[in-house]
């Protein structure tokens, strides 16, 4: 409730002010009656009542005196002065302190109850109006970091009135920049962010990306480096200031916020860097840079911070150098090597078709994706020609169209190629193996029946449906010997296993093996043993 204090020489009227006005109704209580002004004052100062209800004209000081001396002790009593006195010099002075109202003598209670009614609501409007003006500046104080990021994204965007108090405003806004130094512009992306938020509901979407943001102004506020706003979900600008503009600290920079990232939950950032730039008035430039950098994310893949000035240098080279020929010849050279089934040798054509179709970052995105769209479509097609359809190449084919065709980067374009010529390669491989196999085990058969015969490379080839150069090198590749070693090894076995279990002669048992000569028999099982024929039987406790 609202204090008052009446004061009044005359006894009558205070008695009639304090017990005839419905103050409970006027949500209000007398605090204290006074006869005289100085009464008045003592009580006003140690009770410091809402309201002054006051006589003009009193002994020792008058009303008007106390309402002076409220001010000058700044107070904010509310003063209502009573007088019959109507005289223009005190309504003056009454105006000059500024007093809330102003009762005629004789009064009447009606007009005593308006006057403290509006005098009431006039209370009550400034209350609510400092209240209102409390909560605006807590407000306010609240949105600085939101007016800080429209500023930054006004500023990035060179819609921001160039004023003079542009360092006023910094100041304010609390950034760490001065309006005639110099700034880089770096736009981070947070790598595949549509993978990260693609199960989240919308308040841990806002989360995700209200954390991310937290991250970085931390680490810029480690440093006062500069300053930070979302562009969008999953993209943020940063201005590092002039403190801040050389490659290794934006290089320091970064590392810390990767950090903070892959701790947070194995997040990595890609990031574009502008050209460091004079003004801060000047940062849309940068930002325009920095923005052409990271779209080099495509050839440089996750967690890359890319210098514009790097990729404008390579540029420049770009334009002169031809990639259409050598596609050309590496492409056949992979289709061939395919059909042999041998990985080795796939993954290295593979590497330099890499090399010259995406890993120089020198060409489109849309130049790139086609090639290796090609390549998938040549290599099924080639595939199709000998083998028909197969479910589980043809699988393999249309998943890899559809990643190569949704892929962010070239190295997840190049890894989803290298699975579907691997399947390919690794088809033909199986089918190799089970022709081949049967292949072998036929020569091998051929070779332990006709081994008391000499055969000739010829002979065997006939067997086998081979060439000799193609039957011999089939056989090298397959089992890690010649044929060569292969019927020696035979033949030296099956003699050592009649030396120990027979009583042959040496003689008998090279005619056995296919030998004209035994001597040279003899020779070829001491080349291969260590030991003549009668030394390995009497080294086993046989006599000849």
């Amino acid at each position: 409730m609202l204090e008052v204090v009446i004061v009044d020489d005359d006894f009558i009227v205070r008695e009639i002010l304090r017990d005839s006005i419905d103050w409970v109704e006027l949500d209000m209580t007398v605090a204290a009656a006074a006869a005289d002004g100085q009464e008045a004052l003592d009580y006003c100062l140690r009770l410091k009542p809402d309201i002054l209800l006051a006589d003009i004209r009193m002994p020792n000081l008058s009303g008007l005196d106390v309402a002076i001396q409220l001010r000058e002790q700044g107070l904010d009593t509310r003063v209502i002065f009573v007088s019959g006195i109507q005289d223009f010099d005190y309504a003056r002075t009454a105006v000059n302190v500024r007093a809330a109202g102003y009762i005629l003598k004789p009064i009447r209670l009606e007009e005593v109850t308006a006057v403290l009614k509006k005098v009431r609501d006039e209370i009550e409007m400034e209350f609510h109006r400092e209240q209102v003006l409390r909560r605006m500046k807590e407000n306010l104080d609240e949105n600085i970091p939101l007016a800080r990021d429209l500023f930054l994204h006004n500023l990035i965007l060179n819609i921001l009135e160039t004023d003079e108090s542009l360092d006023e405003r910094l100041s304010y806004l609390d950034l760490p920049f001065r309006s005639d130094a110099e700034v880089v512009v770096i736009e981070g992306e947070i790598d595949d962010y549509h993978g990260i938020i693609h199960d989240k509901n919308e308040k841990d979407i806002h989360l995700f990306n209200f954390a991310v943001k937290r991250f970085i102004d931390r680490v810029l506020s480690n440093y006062r480096a500069g300053g930070c706003f979302t562009l969008r979900d999953g993209i943020y600008v940063i201005l590092c200031n002039d403190k801040y503009v050389e490659n290794h600290k934006i290089s320091m920079i970064f590392d810390n916020i990767a950090s903070m990232l892959n701790e947070f939950g194995g997040l990595t950032m890609s990031a574009g860097v502008g050209n460091c730039v004079s003004s801060l008035h000047l940062a849309y430039i940068s930002y325009k840079e920095a923005d052409s950098a990271l779209k080099n994310k495509f050839f440089t893949g996750p967690g890359s911070l890319i210098h514009f000035a790097d990729i404008a240098a390579a540029g420049a080279v770009a334009g002169e150098t031809h990639y259409d020929a050598r596609i050309i010849k590496l492409r056949k050279a992979l289709l061939e090597q395919l059909c042999r089934g041998e990985d080795r040798r796939l993954r290295e054509i593979l590497d330099e078709y890499y090399s010259s179709a995406g890993g120089s970052g020198l060409l489109s995105r849309e130049y790139i994706r086609g090639q290796f769209l090609e390549l998938i479509i040549v290599s099924y097609h080639e595939f199709c020609k000998t083998e028909g359809e197969v479910s589980e190449i043809f699988d393999g084919y249309v998943e890899a169209m559809r990643a190569i065709l949704q892929a962010q980067t070239v190295l997840e374009i190049e890894n989803h190629t290298t699975v579907m010529l691997l399947k390919i390669s690794g088809y033909f491989n199986a089918k190799y193996r089970r022709r081949t196999g049967a292949a072998i085990a036929r020569i091998k058969n051929y070779i332990v029946k006709m081994r008391n015969s000499n055969i000739s490379l010829a002979d065997i080839a006939n067997e086998a449906y081979m060439s000799p150069s193609y039957m011999c090198a089939v056989f090298k590749r397959e089992t890690g010997q010649t044929l060569n070693e292969f019927i020696i090894e035979d033949k030296m076995n099956l003699a050592k296993e009649l030396l120990i279990n027979t009583k042959m002669k040496v003689f008998e048992i090279a005619l056995h093996l296919g030998y004209d000569a035994p001597h040279y028999f003899s020779y070829s099982f001491k080349h291969y043993t260590g030991q003549t024929p009668q030394q390995f039987r009497a080294a086993c406790g046989k006599g000849e």
